[in-house]
């Protein structure tokens, strides 16, 4: 996220006389630019192939699992009371982030590779910072232009499938939580004027038994807060293998999403907030001490909940919260015993014991 000493830096950086005449704000790859060329020429096949990547892969012919999408190979869901929502994941801020070598000490951190996040180090959530490239007619991840650009994965196709490959190699493992966060306060072009594209991306890079999707959790009732507060979400086992998208944003970028159709019907992404709309289902509490208590109340109602914590005694409190996500830009530091990915959430499981 923009904090106030990024922006300022943006404000003078801009007096200066670095408009778009002399700056591309949306080049990702200002301080090397070769990794950011190379991938602009795979972007335009991979936008040539959105049409057709995006449409659903034949769904099998016998279903095992009453969930949707459910490939015919995971067999009897054996628990179906414990609940995605009965667990606690790590996750990373801004996941793709490389620290620049002229960056402020608010910025410097590095986050390895989301595979790498996803084995090595256990994470189970992401956050990526979408920006329209028009150039591209897609999208690129990264933080701030110019300023703090640098990535580990250029483009939000190529991050997707490396979640998606790993998720393929891993069907046991999950779900992983991917937060996505529309950078329309200082992008000159808009990323909801793009939503369709964007879900296209998703469609084409995750594979459409592994998207969980607001369809899947609301089933036949009329809206997706109804859902979550009366059956809850999906069976852990039913979430094994899958990735939910988060759309972490409000506003008019939230209300452009929203909008058209707040039952979410065909959405790819669950919008965050609003506890008191149709469409809500998670909320976003940065304020992992001041607000716990809030946080303790949204968990036991049946939201899912993400806050953050950079240092061990608000992670703990985090923890205690029942934040089912808790975001952090030192995985490795914040860890679960046993550096378990996963673990009981004490406010949402009845029996608070390791899935």
């Amino acid at each position: 996220m923009v904090r106030g000493i990024g922006r300022l830096i943006l404000i003078v950086w801009a007096l200066a006389g670095c408009d778009d005449a002399g700056v591309d704000v949306g080049d990702a790859g200002a301080v090397d630019s070769a990794p950011l060329d190379a991938a602009t020429g795979a972007m335009g096949d991979a936008v040539a192939d959105v049409a057709v990547d995006a449409m659903p892969d034949a769904q099998p012919d016998a279903m095992t699992d009453a969930f949707p999408g459910r490939p015919p190979d995971r067999g009897v869901d054996p628990e179906p009371a414990r609940r995605m929502s009965h667990i606690q994941v790590r996750g990373t801020h801004n996941s793709y982030h490389i620290a620049n070598p002229s960056t402020i000490d608010e910025w410097d951190y590095t986050h390895r590779p989301l595979s790498e996040q996803l084995g090595a180090q256990g994470v189970r959530q992401f956050e990526l910072d979408v920006h329209w490239r028009p150039e591209l007619e897609g999208f690129a991840v990264y933080h701030l232009p110019v300023v703090d650009d640098l990535t580990v994965c250029h483009l939000f196709v190529d991050c997707l499938r490396e979640i998606d490959d790993w998720l393929n190699d891993n069907p046991d493992e999950g779900p992983v939580f991917v937060l996505v966060e529309p950078k329309d306060d200082l992008d000159p072009h808009f990323v909801r004027d793009h939503y369709d594209t964007l879900e296209a991306e998703i469609r084409a890079s995750v594979a459409p038994w592994r998207l969980l999707t607001p369809d899947d959790v609301r089933g036949e009732h009329p809206d997706l807060r109804t859902a979550v507060l009366s059956d809850g979400w999906p069976s852990l086992h039913a979430a094994r293998g899958r990735a939910m998208f988060v759309l972490l944003d409000s506003g008019e970028s939230r209300t452009a999403y929203v909008e058209p159709d707040p039952t979410l019907a065909g959405r790819a992404i669950f919008p965050a907030g609003g506890p008191d709309r149709p469409w809500s289902g998670v909320m976003l509490r940065d304020g992992a001490v001041e607000g716990a208590e809030g946080t303790r109340g949204f968990v036991a109602e049946g939201y899912l909940v993400r806050t953050r914590a950079d240092d061990l005694q608000t992670f703990a409190v985090a923890l205690d919260s029942g934040a089912h996500m808790v975001s952090t830009d030192y995985p490795d530091v914040l860890r679960f015993a046993d550096d378990a990915p996963e673990r009981c959430n004490p406010v949402s499981a009845d029996a608070c014991e390791a899935p």
